[in-house]
């Protein structure tokens, strides 16, 4: 499922990642997440430790999402529990994949899509920026790294819905549909 995978592929998602991270840090704990460099260094370092012990298989996959929950730290920032460990685990992930490893980063990217989730249904109603970004990452995790459109054009949508004056995600939308289109129309019978 992963193969398809490339560097470049994997670049250009950590760009999303991390800008969409810092700033839903910053909108959500109050913080300059300039403060929080040495939090974010040392979290690099363990989430880079323990991907290199799984690419080495001196540990499973589920042996080190089960060190990640512990970690006093995730991902460096100040995130709910559950979008932390998600964007830690898809960070793990991605380093599994740009190793060539991806049958084992798929198990962290099933964990971050399942954390996302949880985090978008606990997230308040009066979050709905805060929500839509999560909605955004989870569209992400479901379309690039697990193959599953619908349930990103899903996402999507409701991420559109809370946060309709922005145009990027109306755009993302709008092709994700359009894929969508094209596939369900080359899937069609002829005749």
């Amino acid at each position: 499922m992963l193969a398809f995978m490339n560097r470049r592929a994997i670049s250009a998602l950590l760009c999303v990642f991390f800008p969409a991270g810092l700033t839903l840090a910053r909108l959500t704990s109050g913080t300059n997440p300039a403060s929080t460099a040495g939090a974010m260094a040392e979290a690099r370092q363990f989430r880079a430790a323990l991907a290199a012990e799984v690419s080495a298989r001196s540990v499973t996959p589920e042996e080190a999402m089960e060190r990640l929950r512990t970690a006093p730290t995730r991902s460096g920032l100040s995130l709910d529990a559950e979008a932390d460990f998600a964007t830690a685990a898809l960070d793990i992930g991605q380093r599994l994949v740009a190793s060539g490893h991806p049958s084992q980063a798929e198990p962290f990217f099933r964990a971050a899509e399942e954390s996302l989730a949880a985090a978008v249904q606990r997230m308040a109603g009066s979050a709905a920026r805060e929500k839509s970004m999560l909605l955004q990452q989870l569209a992400v995790v479901r379309e690039k790294f697990l193959g599953k459109r619908t349930e990103a054009k899903a996402a999507l949508d409701e991420a559109a819905a809370l946060d309709p004056g922005n145009r990027d995600l109306q755009r993302k939308r709008d092709e994700l549909a359009g894929e969508l289109d094209l596939i369900t129309k080359s899937r069609t019978p002829k005749g």
